[in-house]
C-alpha cells in the first residue's frame, strides 16, 4: 500500500500534505519559520531527480530558495478543519 511505502521510504506514519501546507504558507506566512538556502536538483545517475537542500551553506553557492522549516501545526489543522467544513457546506455539488 502507499501508506506502508511512505513509512518505509520516509519514516512517516501518514502521507505528507505538500499542497495544503504550501497554500497555508501563502495565506499565513507568519506561522512558518523559513530559511534561505541553495536548492538544486541532482541530475547525475546515482540520485537523478533528487532535491538537494544545502542547509549549512557548504556548497558555497548563493541561496536561491526560501525553504519552510517549521509550521504552527495546531493553527494549520484548525484552518484546515474550517476550510473543509466550509467547502462541504458551500460546494455546488450539494445543490443537486
Amino acid at each position: 500500500s502507499s501508506r506502508s511505502r511512505i513509512k518505509k521510504v520516509f519514516g512517516f506514519e501518514h502521507p505528507p500534505l505538500h499542497d495544503p501546507v504550501a497554500v497555508f504558507y501563502v495565506m499565513c506566512p507568519k506561522l512558518f519559520s523559513t530559511k534561505r538556502m541553495r536548492v538544486d536538483i541532482d541530475c547525475g545517475q546515482l540520485c537523478a531527480g533528487t532535491t538537494v537542500c544545502d542547509h549549512y551553506g557548504m556548497s558555497g553557492k548563493e541561496p536561491n530558495v526560501t525553504v519552510c522549516t517549521k509550521v504552527d501545526v495546531q493553527e494549520f489543522w484548525s484552518s484546515m478543519s474550517i476550510a473543509v467544513g466550509m467547502a462541504g457546506r458551500d460546494s455546488p455539488i450539494n445543490k443537486y
